[in-house]
Formats: structure tokens, sequence, C-alpha cells
């Protein structure tokens, strides 16, 4: 039985519980498949006390995500006591941690991809000082709460149409919707989201920033960096970009978040297709 099976089964039966076998197998054919020539990325699940205090570790160095299972199921049991069904709330708790450690994944690669920056430069200039400053991480938030969404609509889309599987994509939209239309009246990805450029807090001398930046990712990264301060405008290809960098919405795009006959995550994996197809079509 693998992890799709075990979800549909899990729903009507609560006894049947995800295993470190499903676990590591999902996981692996998520970030290390033969699709992508990347670089690897491990996820060791840990059965015991450690001397760690959070259930969920990650060493950059190793790119391996330390997982404990020991930890994690005490602070589930302790916040879920009153569950109706405690097998499947408990898969999906595990499901969700899998998929943020996706994003995680996702979000480094495209930080250390040597495309990305060029693409979207001000994301990048704007994601890289506020890691390093001391704002709050909203673009990382932001980013990570829409590609773990992504990840869990493409999950339930694999499972069919199980009576569980409308339910969930129904209340996975509508809070996508709700956290999308809140954010695009704000409209994060600013060049004055810089830290340098915020009021109201000490300002980061800029090479003091460049010195920390250097420090945190290396000088790989901060050449990168470098090129990315000449931008000056935001480029917006998709509604895809628009969710994930919290560019502003055009009119025809904040209609389509606000209809509720479309399924914004799957509109936007659609839109991915499209994209992806129209490069393989000119590549022919």
């Amino acid at each position: 039985m693998n992890i799709y099976d075990t979800f549909i089964e899990c729903y009507d039966n609560n006894e049947v519980y995800l295993n470190d076998d499903m676990i590591m197998d999902y996981f692996k054919s998520m970030v290390n498949n033969e699709f992508l020539n990347q670089e690897s990325y491990y996820l060791i699940i840990i059965n015991e006390q450690t001397n760690y205090k959070k259930h969920l570790y990650y060493d950059v160095l190793s790119k391996t995500f330390y997982f404990n299972k020991y930890i994690f199921q005490k602070e589930f049991y302790l916040n879920n006591r009153n569950s109706n069904n405690m097998a499947f709330d408990y898969n999906l708790a595990i499901l969700n941690l899998i998929h943020e450690i996706l994003a995680k994944i996702d979000l480094e690669r495209k930080i250390n991809n040597d495309t990305f920056y060029k693409n979207n430069p001000i994301f990048y200039k704007c994601f890289i000082e506020e890691q390093v400053s001391s704002n709050e991480k909203k673009l990382k938030n932001n980013f990570l709460t829409i590609k773990k969404a992504q990840y869990l609509n493409n999950f339930l889309n694999n499972l069919g149409e199980h009576e569980f599987v409308k339910k969930h994509k129904k209340y996975l939209d509508s809070d996508i919707k709700k956290y999308l239309i809140d954010f695009y009246d704000k409209s994060l990805l600013k060049n004055t989201h810089s830290p340098r450029q915020h009021k109201g807090i000490i300002t980061v001398d800029f090479c003091d920033l460049e010195k920390r930046i250097i420090i945190k990712y290396g000088i790989n990264i901060f050449q990168k960096y470098q090129s990315c301060l000449k931008a000056d405008k935001i480029e917006k290809t998709s509604l895809l970009d628009s969710m994930l960098y919290s560019k502003k919405f055009s009119n025809e795009e904040k209609e389509i978040l606000q209809d509720k006959n479309i399924n914004i995550l799957d509109y936007a994996n659609n839109e991915i297709i499209r994209r992806i197809s129209k490069k393989l079509n000119l590549k022919k």
C-alpha cells in the first residue's frame, strides 16, 4: 500500500497510519526523482527522544532534514485529543510537514538556480535582503504558503474523486483565495520592500548588508544579488508568478481569484502545464 492508498483507506478506517517507508518513498519521488538534474536532498526519520527541541531540523551543509516523529507525535496528540478521526488527522499533519519540507527545498533551489535571479530580479533582491535583516519574513512565508498549498492540491488531484478529496479541495481553495485577496492589496513585492528603505526600523547600512549576505549565502549568491540591484521594475508573466511572489494582480486576475467556480490552484497548475508545453513546442 502506498501513501495515496493509505489516505483513501484512513478516511474510513481510524487504524491506518502512514509508516516510515511510505513517508520516505513519497519524499524521494517528489524531491529527487529522475527528472530533476539537481543536487539531492535527504530526509532522516528519528523515532526517539533527542537533544533537539523541535520535531524538524535542517542541516544546510549536508542538505538533510531530520524529522523526529517522537516529538512530532507528542505535540500532535496533545493538540488533537478531541479528533473524530485520529488516523486521518495524523496522516494529514505528516503530509503537511512533508510539503513544508518540499516548499523549503524548492525555494532554496530557486535561490541557487542560475536562471531564477534573472527572471525574478526584484523578488530575488528583496528576498535575499529580507533573509539577512531582522524584518518579518513576509516574502518567504508567502512563497512557502502557496507552494505548500500547491503540493497538497496536486496530492488531492492524484486521489481521484473520493468524497473527502472534494471537501478538502474546497476548503483549501477557499483558504488560499482569502489569503491571496488579502495580500494583493498590500503588494509585498516592491522596491520599497528592501529593509534599507523601510520606515520605522533601524536602517541597515549597505556595506553591512553585503557582509551579511556573503556570510549567510557565500560569494556566488552575493554576485547574483548584485546583478539584481540594477532591476527597477517587476516583470510579471502569469498569475502563478503573482501568487508566488506577491506581485500585483491585474483586474482580470482579481476576477479569477474571486470567482467561486474556479479552483485557483488547479488554474495555476494548468498554467504551469501551458507554459511548459509552449517551451517544448518552441524547441521542436
